[in-house]
């Protein structure tokens, strides 16, 4: 197989767009980037019930989209995270949702304090 020599000129990368998920990933070449705009971070705290299935949401607001999230669970190792995902849903109106949903069981005796988090920017 023979390679073909490719001039520099012609590798030259033109201005452009990558955008993924909620539109979060701006790439400029040769521009400058502005970055994110409204960006926040959503904290929701809940009791984990000892035995039960409890499911915690972080909520951006109306006119934001979600763009990732996480969870914090406070005690020891008795917390499972069955799930953790975007939401894009709406309201009993009609109105869009985005949020970080997790799901966790709690295994222990004590109830326990389960934080999800959603980083949301317009």
């Amino acid at each position: 197989m023979r390679m073909k020599n490719v001039p520099k000129s012609s590798m030259r990368l033109e201005a452009s767009s990558v955008y993924f998920a909620a539109g979060c990933l701006l790439l400029m070449a040769a521009s400058s980037c502005t970055g994110l705009v409204g960006y926040e971070k959503i904290v929701t705290t809940r009791e984990a019930v000892p035995g039960a299935f409890t499911v915690i949401t972080a909520t951006c607001a109306v006119d934001k989209k979600v763009l990732g999230g996480g969870f914090h669970g406070i005690g020891d190792d008795t917390i499972r995270v069955s799930q953790q995902f975007p939401q894009d849903t709406s309201d009993a109106n009609g109105n869009p949702v985005q949020a970080w949903q997790v799901g966790v069981t709690n295994g222990g005796a004590s109830p326990r304090q389960v934080t999800a988090y959603a980083l949301c920017a317009e």
